[in-house]
């Protein structure tokens, strides 16, 4: 994990994958490289995507933040995303705490 001012990115892996998730105060964005390249962004009221695949081999869905809450400190951030996921709307609720180790 890195905290830059308000800015903080978290580096982890998934499945073999290389995944990065950027949390700020307005705005969340995760990255995945792997298997299937994947990117999506959160702003609460916004309607974003997520994007699969790279180039001229990929595609997507709408994603609708209801409400997008972080806060970021010194020790660590904690966040709060409520979204709906594709044309079905199908409600997500995502929680993330990451606590820096000093």
């Amino acid at each position: 994990m890195n905290i830059e001012g308000s800015l903080v990115s978290i580096y982890y892996e998934l499945d073999g994958d290389e995944c990065t998730l950027i949390l700020s105060p307005v705005r969340a964005e995760q990255v995945r490289k792997g298997g299937v390249n994947i990117k999506i962004s959160f702003a609460e009221g916004a309607k974003t995507a997520c994007i699969l695949g790279e180039e001229d081999l990929r595609g997507g869905y709408a994603v609708y933040t209801e409400s997008y809450e972080c806060i970021v400190g010194a020790k660590g951030v904690s966040a709060r995303i409520k979204y709906r996921s594709g044309d079905d709307g199908e409600k997500i609720n995502l929680k993330v705490r990451a606590l820096a180790i000093q």
